[in-house]
């Protein structure tokens, strides 16, 4: 028992949320839903199929079974954040710091 959910646009597929239940581990379900996100992505031709991020330390857990599919890994440049109402973020990180004190 396990699931899977993804998104696509014209280029990609990215596989957002995956989940099982452990006492069916012994089945290997998550292998099946993604072997089938794989092969689902080659139908509709697209060009890429993203697990989503890494650690960066591939010896164990969620990285451990990514790397097991034998992937390309492609690495982007960090992470950002956009502010969209810099004021209220303002205030509120300062209400934060307060309330930490």
């Amino acid at each position: 028992m396990a699931g899977l959910i993804g998104l696509k646009n014209q280029t990609k597929s990215e596989l957002l949320y995956a989940g099982m239940n452990r006492d069916y581990q012994k089945y290997h379900g998550s292998y099946v839903n993604y072997v089938d996100a794989i092969n689902w992505s080659a139908e509709h031709q697209l060009e890429f199929v993203s697990f989503g991020g890494n650690s960066g330390s591939f010896d164990h857990g969620i990285d451990k079974f990514k790397v097991s599919f034998d992937a390309n890994i492609l690495e982007y440049i960090g992470e950002f954040t956009y502010v969209n109402r810099p004021i209220l973020n303002y205030l509120f990180n300062k209400a934060v710091a307060i309330r930490r004190k």
